[in-house]
């Protein structure tokens, strides 16, 4: 029977066209080559992306996918039917040879020339300092006339009609004349909490290569990208300009890439939608109660009253609705925890200490 290509797709042999589409784009983008992370793990990707591939070119084709369910894959190989002659299958069918499946032209198909896998460097506008990669350069100055595309930190993409929602970036090899895209060029875009919380726009102005009209010289350019960040956005959110790298001869131009970075903040740590503080208390309040006064993002504070109970470095406090906001639920936030540093005196005068054990229980 050779290979199961329904279990390969990882759909049921009562699968509907639109199921195997679906099924097919799901594992090429799990194993497409441009996301294996070394050379031994991309060998293994270039195999079961061609595997998914020639699935697909057999349960896709109403009369490829008859006689594979009569005889198999050796069926399919043997021109039709299980004995080997090219007349065996219905209506004669034609030898189907795997060897003539080109995965990358059956990818291009679904999501044009690119894959969709994604570093120049950046300064913000009339910040100063600044960073280069590979030669060129960011720095940080409207808004980019087709619209960037957006991935959020989860991995799901917005901005390409067509596409079920992903966004492409990176390199594809060339197939029927498709020109191969240079690799991505992408740079960590570092921006505070406080920018997070209420989103910020970000421009950056961009030095790139030009083709001049004999398609091998160059000219140096100067363009401006704008980033608009939304409240809520998180590290790892990817925002793509296609196409907005350097001209190379015999190349499509390269995407250009920001991922967003949390900068180190001195009062809150970051937990998904939730922010943390620390709350430092002296051993007497944490003994004994106190009113607490919490600072939260936005420059407010909240008053936090503990009074019935001790306090110790395991207790903690959520205060609902005072972390960062949902980017994908505007008017929702997530919450402030509150944890406890108890703070112990260096030293305890002798009169005290004797009161203190006549005082406190053992357990």
């Amino acid at each position: 029977m050779g290979r199961d290509f329904y279990q390969i797709l990882g759909v049921s042999k009562g699968a509907t066209d639109e199921d195997i589409k679906k099924a097919y784009k799901k594992m090429a983008l799990k194993f497409h080559p441009d996301k294996a992370k070394d050379d031994a793990q991309r060998k293994v990707h270039e195999e079961k992306f061609k595997e998914v591939a020639e699935a697909y070119t057999v349960l896709s084709d109403k009369n490829k996918r008859e006689i594979y369910d009569k005889y198999g894959e050796d069926g399919l190989k043997a021109g039709g039917g299980p004995g080997g002659g090219p007349t065996g299958g219905p209506g004669g069918a034609q030898e189907f040879v795997f060897t003539n499946v080109d995965p990358n032209e059956i990818f291009a198909q679904f999501f044009g020339g690119n894959s969709p896998f994604g570093g120049m460097g950046f300064e913000e506008f009339g910040m100063g300092g600044g960073a280069t990669r590979s030669g060129r350069r960011f720095s940080s100055a409207a808004s980019f006339g087709g619209g960037p595309t957006m991935m959020d930190h989860d991995g799901f993409f917005g901005g390409f009609p067509g596409m079920d929602g992903m966004t492409r970036t990176g390199s594809f090899g060339k197939a029927n004349g498709v020109k191969r895209q240079s690799d991505p060029v992408e740079y960590d875009l570092k921006l505070s909490l406080e920018e997070l919380y209420i989103g910020c726009q970000k421009k950056m102005k961009i030095t790139r290569k030009r083709l001049k009209p004999d398609g091998v010289s160059t000219y140096q350019e100067e363009n401006i990208l704008t980033v608009d960040v939304k409240p809520g956005w998180k590290s790892g959110t990817k925002v793509t300009f296609p196409k907005e790298g350097d001209e190379v001869p015999g190349k499509i131009p390269s995407d250009v890439v920001f991922k967003i970075a949390e900068k180190p903040h001195a009062k809150f740590t970051r937990q998904g939608n939730d922010l943390v503080y620390l709350l430092k208390v002296p051993l007497r309040e944490a003994l004994c109660g106190a009113v607490f006064t919490v600072p939260t993002i936005d420059g407010q504070t909240q008053t936090l009253a503990i009074t019935n109970e001790v306090i110790s470095p395991k207790t903690t406090r959520r205060i609902v609705g005072k972390g960062m906001p949902l980017s994908k639920s505007p008017g929702q936030r997530g919450d402030l925890i509150v944890n406890f540093d108890i703070v112990f005196p260096a030293r305890i005068p002798e009169a005290a200490r004797t009161q203190l054990s006549s005082l406190i229980p053992l357990s």
